[in-house]
């Protein structure tokens, strides 16, 4: 029998994601009806994985993305510190001409500035944004949402199960204006 997992008990009693029909998940249904109908990429039969196969298959791809992850990290170091190179080019450009873009090899180089804000004292911005009529501008971060929900899920799923079947308007709203949903997905661990 398998393993009861955590918030399984819950399937039937919140609705689950419906999945957008979007390029990717056409893409992804079209992987798997092929993966089930045993044919590959060249439409030639293939016969049904084992477990074991899927598993070394997705650790393969799992090392490809992280190689090709390391890979996009080292560019992006390289793009920064040509970036910063060219910054200084520009700096000299202007001392020199008056100008500060350079236009060349198919590309125009200005300078950008950007603004970062950084908030020290929330409770002064919190009154700013309440004293000019900005309260909508608060916003609760999805992270803290998601851990609202789950303690709420947690009380209702330690409950009994009589005492969860009084409360299933609450289990399925448990905080006010908030749907909660169910996605299946799967956990790989490397061993």
């Amino acid at each position: 029998m398998a393993k009861e997992r955590k918030w399984s008990n819950l399937r039937g009693v919140l609705p689950e994601v419906e999945e957008e029909l979007s390029d990717r998940e056409q893409a992804i249904r079209k992987e798997v009806g092929e993966r089930l109908a045993g044919v590959n990429e060249k439409g030639e039969p293939r016969a049904a994985k084992t477990m074991r196969e899927l598993a070394q298959e997705y650790l393969g791809i799992k090392s490809e993305s992280e190689f090709f992850e390391a890979e996009q990290r080292a560019r992006d170091i390289k793009k920064e510190a040509l970036e910063r190179l060219v910054q200084d080019e520009l700096k000299k450009v202007e001392e020199m001409s008056g100008q500060d873009t350079w236009r060349g090899e198919g590309i125009l180089f200005s300078p950008k500035t950007s603004v970062i804000p950084v908030v020290k004292d929330r409770a002064a911005l919190m009154k700013y944004l309440e004293d000019t009529k900005q309260t909508a501008l608060l916003t609760l971060e999805y992270p803290r949402l998601k851990s609202l929900v789950v303690g709420k899920l947690e009380e209702l799923v330690a409950m009994t199960p009589a005492e969860r079947s009084e409360q299933t308007a609450t289990l399925q709203n448990p905080i006010p204006g908030v749907e909660i949903l169910l996605k299946r997905g799967v956990r790989p661990t490397e061993t």
